[in-house]
């Protein structure tokens, strides 16, 4: 997936000009919290999160919004579709000294709550 690194000046003036379509994260940020997914985002929404990346562009990141798939969700009123994201879930073997990463079957589901962008890890 492209990423682009706002400490490179280019990339800073990509993303600034592309912030509406943009998701943007902090580099240090974990669990979907402060970013911007531009999409979604208001225009005032935009613009405070511009002066943020300004202040310290090294701190962020950003990268194309994607489409995620969906599939059948139990809500409250019924069956819905829901965004999910399913990435492998990649482990060390107790006792393992050799560095080696594997990855287990059945991975980790991650959902997303209502029509958001951002998944919430559930293992």
């Amino acid at each position: 997936m492209p990423t682009w690194r706002l400490s490179e000046s280019e990339d800073l003036k990509y993303v600034l000009a592309h912030l509406p379509e943009l998701v943007v994260k902090e580099v240090q940020g974990s669990g979907g919290y402060g970013m911007l997914v531009g999409p979604t985002s208001s225009q005032k929404e935009i613009e405070t999160y511009k002066q943020r990346i300004l202040a310290e562009p090294a701190n962020f990141i950003a990268q194309p919004t994607l489409a995620l798939s969906t599939c059948p969700t139990m809500v409250e009123s019924g069956v819905a579709p829901r965004h999910v994201d399913l990435p492998p879930l990649r482990t060390v073997r107790k006792g393992d000294t050799s560095g080696a990463r594997w990855i287990d079957p059945g991975g980790a589901a991650r959902r997303i709550v209502g029509g958001e962008f951002v998944t919430r890890r559930r293992h």
